[in-house]
């Protein structure tokens, strides 16, 4: 658990427990390197808001929109790697303990350690990408393919899967 400090410098009855994997990373950043390590993306983020959509003539009216690239424009990760002002992110989304959508941008990035792309470094992420990108495009296939003699049942617990219910429109439409 983490305590909240108060101004006063007196127990002020609230705390909070920090989930295992967070602990987990910061410590093995703290005894490997003397501080914390995180991803910097150098950008300044802001919602998608009604009035930035209209105001910036956007196609989209949800995600992380890039309103700038911070104090050293020339350091930015993100700049670097081909994003421009104005983009904007689809951010993973997932639903809250509340049922509220929800969005994990920030804290992807801050669970990743900083580092410059090498190819001979990261050339087993990128080959296992890759793979897990050919696997999903052969198994959308194979799906598709035989969703015409394929019948699907689906759960009650998944009827709110947008995959799934992408799979049945276009068996349906498929029958027609």
């Amino acid at each position: 658990n983490t305590a909240i400090a108060s101004p006063t410098g007196s127990y002020s009855g609230y705390g909070f427990a920090v989930p295992a994997n967070i602990v987990s990373k910061i410590t093995e950043d703290l005894i490997a390197f003397g501080t914390v390590q995180r991803g910097w993306l150098g950008i300044n983020v802001g919602s998608v808001t009604s009035d930035l959509v209209k105001e910036n003539d956007l196609s989209v009216n949800e995600g992380a929109y890039v309103a700038g690239f911070g104090d050293d424009p020339d350091k930015s990760a993100a700049k670097a790697a081909g994003i421009k002002e104005g983009d904007v992110a689809e951010p993973f989304k997932f639903l809250g303990p509340d049922g509220t959508e929800m969005f994990r941008l920030v804290q992807l990035v801050s669970r990743s350690k900083p580092h410059k792309a090498d190819l001979k470094l990261d050339y087993g992420k990128i080959q296992t990408a890759a793979l897990e990108q050919k696997k999903g495009e052969y198994t959308e296939k194979w799906v598709l393919e035989r969703l015409n003699t394929t019948y699907l049942s689906v759960s009650s617990m998944f009827s709110n899967c947008e995959n799934l219910q992408e799979m049945i429109g276009i068996s349906a439409a498929r029958r027609q």
